[in-house]
């Protein structure tokens, strides 16, 4: 299986998302929703290839997958699967800086 690599961007994202919904929710709630969240980043790094490619202008090789509030932005090879960020998926991923 690949390796797991975040971002500090990723990972500040997932952090950000385990204060919010500990705090909006409880911390039950907010707990089992990140570990929801970190499930998913396993299925893909087992399986990228269920996971559509996002229409970028910049570049061809990242992809998307929306876990219920929030789209998880990776790229990967054959040896690693790599987040990039942890985006609410209403925010517009296109206008950022995904490099």
């Amino acid at each position: 299986m690949r390796r797991l690599e975040l971002s500090e961007a990723a990972d500040a994202d997932i952090a950000n998302i385990l204060d919010y919904g500990c705090g909006r929710f409880g911390e039950r709630v907010g707990v089992d929703y990140v570990t929801g969240l970190n499930d998913a980043v396993g299925m893909l790094c087992a399986g990228p290839t269920i996971a559509p490619m996002l229409p970028l202008k910049r570049r061809r090789d990242v992809y998307g997958w929306l876990y219920r509030s929030h789209r998880i932005v990776f790229t990967y090879d054959a040896d690693r699967l790599f987040v990039i960020r942890v985006l609410h998926a209403r925010m517009d991923f296109s206008r950022l800086d995904l490099v």
